[in-house]
């Protein structure tokens, strides 16, 4: 697992929380695959347990959320540490078939009743729509790296679209994710409830500052550490 934080963007210094991004590979000549769905929330779980003072957050899809049997044991634990669950950010995209996101958002609301922040993922991609948001009531939105892509092909240096406002007005927090280039700043509001992520918050790691000195892989969730 690598760890990128999310970051502040009025004071870089502080962190949201920070993002795990996944990979397994068989052996290190091998081409990157993505992990298994729950395995990967397991593992997360696993750090939160090792690291009580952090907060993570875990990229989850609705077909994942569509899998309850497989989320039970998960839920038994959250429910029974609430402060982990307080440290765990769930990041759900929407996802192209309305009927299985809107499906997921059932039990995305049984985890935010236990204490895990929502957060919906890649908004303003192909397929997110502000129902889908006002239907979830996230804590965070995170906004899709296209969204700024598409602001410095348009505008160059100059402002961005009303979007970054409008989910302002809906959530307390705002991720922009994709900020690489020093300029995206002079293209961002910087105000509170604004975070970002990217190259200029971070760069993915292995071996994050606060982590101890085993890292953990995703074979941590049969038992093994490395």
């Amino acid at each position: 697992m690598a760890f990128q934080p999310v970051s502040s963007l009025l004071d870089g210094t502080r962190n949201l929380y920070q993002s795990v991004t996944s990979r397994l590979l068989a052996s290190p000549d091998d081409d990157a695959r993505d992990a298994p769905g729950l395995a990967l929330v397991q593992a997360v779980m696993a750090v939160l347990r090792d690291h009580p003072w952090i907060t993570l957050g875990c990229a989850v899809s609705p077909d994942m959320l569509a899998d309850e049997a497989g989320w039970a044991p998960l839920l038994d634990e959250l429910r029974a540490d609430n402060r982990l669950a307080r440290r765990l950010v769930i990041e759900l995209a929407q996802g192209g078939d309305r009927r299985e996101a809107r499906h997921a958002l059932g039990l995305a609301g049984r985890l935010r009743g236990l204490g895990c922040l929502l957060a919906i993922d890649d908004f303003g991609a192909a397929g997110g729509t502000v129902d889908f948001l006002l239907d979830a009531r996230p804590d965070i939105v995170r906004i899709a790296p296209a969204y700024l892509h598409r602001a410095r092909r348009l505008h160059g240096v100059g402002g961005t679209s009303g979007l970054i406002r409008l989910c302002r007005r809906l959530t307390p927090a705002v991720v922009i994710q994709g900020v690489d280039d020093p300029a995206d700043l002079l293209r961002l509001p910087r105000e509170a409830g604004v975070w970002i992520q990217g190259v200029l918050a971070g760069l993915p790691a292995l071996h994050a500052p606060w982590l101890r000195p085993s890292p953990w892989r995703l074979a941590a969730c049969a038992g093994e550490r490395h």
